[in-house]
C-alpha cells in the first residue's frame, strides 16, 4: 500500500520539467560522480529564490552546478557566487 506521503513525493518527482541546460549540467554531474539535487528540489530552489526577491546567491559545494542554476532560474538577474 502506497501511504499519502510516497504519493504526493512520486506526484512532485514526475511533475517538474526540467530545462535542457539544468538536464546537461545534472548530467555532467552523474559523470563526474557529483550527486544533484534532485529536479524538485531544484524546483522548490527556484520558487525561494523568486519568493525572496533574491539578487546576491553565495553557494558552497555546488555538484557541477545544478542547484545554482536552479536558483538563478527563480532568480535571472540575481549574481551567483560559488566555490
Amino acid at each position: 500500500m502506497v501511504s499519502e506521503q510516497d504519493a504526493n513525493w512520486k506526484f512532485a518527482q514526475e511533475s517538474v520539467v526540467e530545462p535542457e541546460h539544468i538536464a546537461r549540467a545534472r548530467q555532467h554531474a552523474l559523470e563526474l560522480g557529483a550527486e544533484p539535487v534532485h529536479p524538485a528540489v531544484g524546483a522548490q530552489l527556484a520558487v525561494l529564490a523568486a519568493a525572496t526577491g533574491a539578487r546576491n546567491i553565495v553557494e558552497i559545494g555546488t555538484g557541477a552546478g545544478v542547484s545554482g542554476l536552479w536558483l538563478l532560474s527563480g532568480a535571472p538577474s540575481a549574481v551567483l557566487t560559488y566555490g
